[in-house]
């Protein structure tokens, strides 16, 4: 488990001053005096200094923690130069994943997570240039650029590019790009209504709330009889919730059983109740839409031997047991 926590200097130096040492009831004040050369400092100052530094009185955190999950985060990076209106915070996981998070004034909301390296690493450090929005991350043997300002990941339509809810980024020019300025996007609420501004973000219909994406077509699958078949959904948020369609009725996938950034449906034996049409599709905020489609079909029985094969192979198991 790990919580992300805001501490103001001011209230550090307040205890520094005013609490004494966790092993003395006095304001040890030589212990606390800062001085220009510290080998004129006493030799039993020293000791002291030596045996405890810690303050009796805690330095307590501005605010309930603004992040708290079950994540183990190693490193900190936080973004808050003055040309941004919202605070980002990068922080490695123990796997040597990196998250992306949104500070807010009470919460924090995890926009992206990256994965820098191919292989599980401790990441030792990472720097971000905010200019250029590069993030460098180095582990013990490589040191790596991450553009966390790529904002085409998050899809070709206006409401994906709110919805992302990263400051970086922002819908103009009917792209989801880091230029900002005069852009619409909303951090605070994701309110995708905006984008009716924007009548070419709009994508073609299939239902009420529910768009297709437009690269996705029918995959027609033939399956043999009594074998077992998975089908893939791409997830694109882990934000929103994933059904599955399917000829039986719906499934929904848990964010515990995606795997490799896909939502799995698994047919553990092809029968002809399964044939029929497979239809993925996410929901964020009210935000409905089509990722998959399959239409699966029985393949024909199998070729089975004739009498005198069967005979001949009697005859073999004969002269083989008599």
């Amino acid at each position: 488990m790990s919580a992300v926590c805001i501490y103001t200097i001011g209230d550090i130096e307040k205890v520094f001053r005013r609490s004494p040492f966790i092993d003395s009831d006095q304001n040890d004040e030589d212990r606390k005096k800062c001085v220009s050369d510290s080998t004129k400092i006493n030799t039993e100052i020293l000791r002291r200094v030596e045996k405890v530094s810690e303050m009796k009185e805690w330095v307590k955190p501005k605010l309930a923690p603004v992040l708290f999950n079950h994540h183990n985060y190693t490193r900190i990076f936080v973004d808050a130069s003055p040309g941004n209106q919202h605070t980002v915070m990068f922080l490695s996981l123990s796997n040597g994943a990196i998250h992306k998070a949104l500070q807010m004034e009470s919460h924090s909301f995890i926009i992206a997570e990256y994965q820098p390296f191919n292989y599980s690493a401790h990441i030792f450090n990472l720097i971000l240039n905010p200019s250029t929005k590069k993030l460098y991350v180095n582990s013990q043997t490589e040191l790596v650029q991450i553009d966390v300002g790529n904002c085409g990941q998050y899809g070709n339509n206006c409401q994906e590019c709110v919805l992302s809810r990263d400051p970086y980024c922002g819908w103009k020019k009917k792209q989801c790009t880091s230029e900002t300025s005069g852009a619409l996007h909303d951090v605070v609420h994701r309110n995708r209504s905006i984008c009716l501004k924007d009548q070419a973000s709009s994508l073609p219909r299939i239902a009420k709330g529910t768009v297709r994406d437009v690269d996705n077509s029918v995959k027609r699958i033939t399956v043999p009889s009594d074998s077992s078949y998975f089908l893939r959904c791409p997830v694109s948020s882990h934000h929103a919730q994933y059904t599955w369609k399917t000829p039986e009725g719906s499934s929904s996938c848990n964010p515990q059983e995606l795997k490799d950034d896909q939502c799995l449906l698994l047919i553990d034996s092809m029968t002809l109740n399964h044939q029929g049409e497979y239809k993925c599709e996410s929901e964020e905020m009210g935000y409905q839409k089509v990722l998959a489609e399959y239409e699966l079909r029985l393949s024909s029985a199998g070729r089975t031997f004739g009498p005198t094969v069967w005979i001949f192979v009697a005859v073999v198991f004969k002269s083989v047991w008599f």
